[in-house]
């Protein structure tokens, strides 16, 4: 089962077996969340932001199943966390399911009234979301753990500094080091030492080894590592 998202926001599920192309109007994923189980063929998505936000609201994660009688649900919800500010720059940047598949990372974060990112877990199964841990600054991919529930990789990223924390207002940040390893029990440690020019970091399926693209040739030598 592949998903396709065109232009407009409308999603295309392709069966390979059945040969058949079918699309979805009302799948309108306007970030680069979506995630497909290849063993149900379901999609699953975080609804987009719009509007002020507060505290105790939430963004929606759907899901979708492939056959056309299938309808959008409602399987969890991510917090908001900051009060009284219009929608993080990114929810969830790609929804990675945890090692069990009961849930999903998420890594919402660099609001414009602060610069912190908020990671933690979401259930499908109704529990309450979990909060691992706040980074201050912008930090996003994330990444868990093909094995473990209680371990994920994410990536530090540019970002647009609006307070002025990190000097003149709308100042572009630069990595400072690029990957890390977070644990549900909120220490966070780096892959690396700095400096380091790497990117495109993933788990590798065993989850023994991480792949990622090193620029610099610092950390393992030019090229995929």
């Amino acid at each position: 089962m592949n998903l396709h998202q065109d232009l407009d926001g409308f999603c295309r599920t392709r069966d390979v077996e059945k040969d058949e192309i079918r699309q979805y109007k009302k799948m309108k994923i306007a970030s680069s969340s979506s995630y497909v189980d290849v063993k149900t063929g379901e999609v699953y998505w975080v609804k987009p932001s719009s509007g002020q936000r507060f505290i105790g609201d939430f963004y929606d994660v759907l899901k979708r199943g492939p056959l056309p009688s299938d309808k959008i649900t409602r399987v969890a919800g991510i917090p908001h966390f900051v009060d009284d500010a219009s929608g993080p720059r990114q929810v969830v940047t790609h929804l990675s399911p945890t090692a069990d598949r009961s849930g999903f990372a998420f890594d919402s974060g660099n609001y414009p009234t602060n610069n912190k990112t908020y990671i933690g877990t979401v259930s499908i199964d109704g529990q309450k979301p979990k909060l691992w841990t706040v980074l201050d600054r912008r930090y996003n991919h994330a990444q868990m753990h093909p094995v473990h529930n209680d371990v994920m990789l994410i990536a530090q990223d540019y970002f647009k500094d609006q307070t002025g924390q990190y000097g003149a207002p709308n100042i572009r940040v630069p990595i400072d080091n690029r990957m890390w390893i977070v644990y549900a029990d909120g220490s966070a440690n780096p892959v690396f030492p700095k400096p380091n020019n790497i990117y495109h970091e993933w788990w590798d399926a065993s989850g023994k080894y991480l792949w990622y693209i090193d620029k610099s040739g610092n950390r393992g030598g030019k090229g995929v590592c």
